[in-house]
């Protein structure tokens, strides 16, 4: 590596590199603030004005909910549509979260103290100033 950094923890697992994407923590999405479109879909309109595409993971306490869609708007802000098994009623009850992480350099900070992590072209990879996204086990469902 001839510019950049690289950190390695204790057990010599690398935690940052200029070369990874990292994705943040953007916004909360509640089931209680969603758009009905039928009684078994909804939509989320998120502050994200990014131009990248987000990625959403959705949790609910009750019923199965999964994202069917998810686009741009005019405005640049994005709509995630969602499709759960119960009426945006029993969502709401049931609490449907969506978690918005997006790409580091789609958000600007100015912090006072922290770390900002860049590319070779200068394109920010990592800001402090965000939670990370952090996925820790990948499961096969049948």
């Amino acid at each position: 590596m001839s510019y950049g950094i690289n950190i390695i923890n204790a057990d010599s697992y690398l935690t940052f590199n200029e070369d990874k994407i990292y994705y943040q923590f953007e916004e909360k999405l509640e089931s209680s603030k969603a758009t009905v479109l039928f009684p078994s879909r909804f939509y989320w309109d998120t502050t994200y004005t990014g131009s990248k595409y987000p990625i959403v993971f959705i949790h609910s306490n009750g019923y199965w909910a999964s994202i069917i869609d998810t686009y741009r708007l005019a405005n640049n802000k994005w709509r995630i549509e969602v499709w759960t098994e119960g009426s945006l009623a029993d969502a709401t009850k049931n609490n449907i979260t969506g978690y918005l992480f997006t790409e580091s350099s789609e958000s600007s900070t100015n912090p006072s103290w922290g770390i900002k992590i860049n590319d070779a072209s200068g394109n920010r990879v990592y800001d402090s100033d965000f939670a990370i996204m952090r996925i820790k086990d990948f499961v096969t469902m049948p």
